[in-house]
């Protein structure tokens, strides 16, 4: 007895049948032509093809013509046409968008030559080569390949954004995936993640797993394994919270809250849809839900709506703008250090959103400022002096917001902000750096209640 599947397939095979005989015919006078060149255009195995030709013939649909097996001649009838172009218009208006996998596989397939490239360059120096440098390569080598138009063309995470000009080029993992040589150090990967879930669900008391440890040696070759940790490292979400490295080796430590999110993992292609699934929830869970700024007809200041000032703190919770470059490689994994610091803290209806965030309609820039106007805090991170951030850090600091302010670098802070207090972290954040990022926010949050009391 068929089954569905069974059926299924049958009704496939019959409607590419048909459209492969209506495209290979559509030039000729007569619609005729062999069981051969319609299997090979349609794609349907030699073996199945005259059991479907007998079939469309019982339909009335196709007419056996001459003898000769698969070499023999089918005419498609004037029905035939009808539902052969029935069948092509119906593809036209419901063809399905590519996954995100045939997507980012489609990107990395006609950018290969770059990807290759680039992940040499990793391989050698365990650091993304500059965009400027890449380019120069690729030009020399004679690749037609537009480095900042590839890059802008780059499939994206839920919420993730490009950056406006980037210097440095970066490949996730689920780019990586389609470059060949890549490989080994993918599947060393794997076994740091899985390493990390171990140790989270194991009497350890210490959550950290090192270069020291002996199931190194089972995961792949030291340098390869340094490899893919530096590669997880700058691939977020991911299973940890920080680390360090250097010539005496490396140590990452585990984020448990992530660790169990890649439980059971088996492939890399597994790791990124949990990547994408996290990226969802938390876009979901985050989404901004601030309100369009109503800009007066008159041209005076904007200002968004009473109840968008007042739903944070009304709930008992703070309305928290994140100030930040949002294109950086480093800018995801600091924004999600942030909103870790933020859960730590456990306001009840607390609100955190940042400006590419914000989904209502209307211009970015008046959705901006009345983000900061309904914010209770805002937390800025001046890393490079980004001149968006620092516009906007001013106008919040013109507001009298209450504000913590985050560097990489606080020696290269700008004259006017060296004397204010900034929480430095680390690249790779540590929970010491998360705790003391908590600290700050909380008594950024306390202060602006008092202020507001």
């Amino acid at each position: 007895m068929a089954t569905a599947d069974d059926v299924q397939r049958r009704q496939d095979e019959e409607a590419r049948y048909l459209v492969a005989f209506y495209d290979i015919t559509a030039d000729e006078p007569l619609r005729w032509a062999t069981h051969r060149q319609i299997a090979e255009a349609a794609r349907i195995p030699e073996d199945r093809i005259m059991a479907i030709s007998m079939h469309l013939h019982a339909a009335g649909l196709v007419q056996l013509r001459t003898m000769g097996g698969l070499d023999g001649s089918v005419e498609l009838t004037s029905h035939g046409v009808r539902v052969a172009e029935e069948a092509i218009k119906k593809s036209a208006t419901s063809r399905p968008e590519p996954s995100p996998q045939q997507s980012e596989r489609q990107w990395a397939t006609a950018y290969m030559p770059m990807l290759k490239l680039a992940f040499d360059v990793f391989s050698t120096e365990r650091n993304w080569p500059e965009i400027d440098v890449l380019q120069r390569a690729l030009d020399r080598a004679g690749e037609g390949i537009d480095v900042r138009s590839a890059l802008a063309e780059m499939p994206r995470l839920p919420g993730e954004a490009a950056a406006s000009y980037p210097t440095n080029f970066h490949l996730p993992l689920r780019l990586l995936r389609f470059v060949p040589d890549a490989q080994p150090v993918l599947g060393a990967c794997l076994g740091i993640i899985a390493r990390a879930v171990d140790v989270y669900y194991s009497e350890a008391e210490e959550l950290t797993i090192s270069s020291e440890d002996p199931w190194v040696a089972l995961a792949g070759d030291r340098e390869t394994v340094a490899t893919a940790m530096r590669l997880l490292l700058n691939d977020f979400p991911n299973p940890f919270a920080g680390g360090g490295y250097g010539p005496q080796g490396w140590k990452l430590s585990v984020n448990g809250s992530m660790a169990r999110r890649f439980r059971g993992v088996e492939s890399i292609d597994d790791y990124v849809s949990r990547q994408r699934a996290i990226r969802e929830d938390d876009s979901q869970r985050f989404a901004a839900l601030v309100e369009p700024v109503q800009v007066p007809p008159d041209g005076g200041a904007a200002h968004p709506s009473e109840s968008a000032i007042q739903q944070g703190d009304s709930q008992g919770g703070p309305n928290i703008f994140v100030i930040m470059p949002f294109g950086e490689p480093w800018s995801q994994g600091i924004y999600d250090l942030i909103r870790r610091a933020v859960r730590s803290i456990e306001y009840p209806h607390s609100r955190i959103v940042r400006a590419d965030e914000i989904t209502a309609p209307g211009k970015i820039d008046q959705q901006i400022i009345g983000a900061i106007l309904a914010s209770s805090i805002v937390i800025a991170d001046i890393t490079g002096t980004n001149a968006n951030v620092m516009w906007e850090l001013g106008y919040a600091q013109a507001l009298l917001k209450s504000a913590v302010i985050m560097n990489q670098r606080v020696s290269d802070s700008p004259f006017d902000l060296a004397s204010t207090r900034q929480v430095s972290y680390r690249l790779t954040p540590t929970d010491d750096d998360e705790s003391k990022l908590a600290a700050h926010i909380k008594s950024a949050v306390e202060e602006a209640r008092r202020t507001e009391g």
